[in-house]
């Protein structure tokens, strides 16, 4: 998601694979045009307006991923990335099917 100065949120939308699509642009109607960047300990705090976390899907605790694409903050929610040993490690008896059965070979399969 990035904040353009003339009000226009900028959402940036991948599919299934991870694959950017065309970014989306909504016009928040009850943003203000500029928001402050405040100290927070060391670090420095963006407060996002209502109507923008809304529309971005993002709830107080949610982890984002926060980027810098040619000059632009781009903040995405993250998503958890399993590797196979993880998701092979949750195989257990009441979650594996079992073997199902496809018919005889119709072409030049060998099994």
């Amino acid at each position: 998601m990035a904040v353009s100065r003339k009000g226009y949120v900028t959402i940036y939308v991948t599919d299934l694979f991870d694959r950017p699509t065309a970014p989306m642009y909504i016009q928040c109607r009850y943003m203000a045009t500029t928001t402050q960047v405040s100290k927070w300990g060391n670090s420095l705090g963006l407060r996002l307006p209502k109507s923008v976390a809304r529309e971005a899907q993002l709830d107080e605790g949610d982890t984002v991923d926060i980027a810098v694409d040619n000059g632009t903050i781009v903040i995405r929610l993250s998503r958890p990335r399993y590797s196979l040993d993880e998701l092979v490690g949750r195989i257990n008896t009441r979650n594996r099917h079992r073997e199902s059965d496809w018919g005889a070979p119709l072409g030049h399969e060998v099994w």
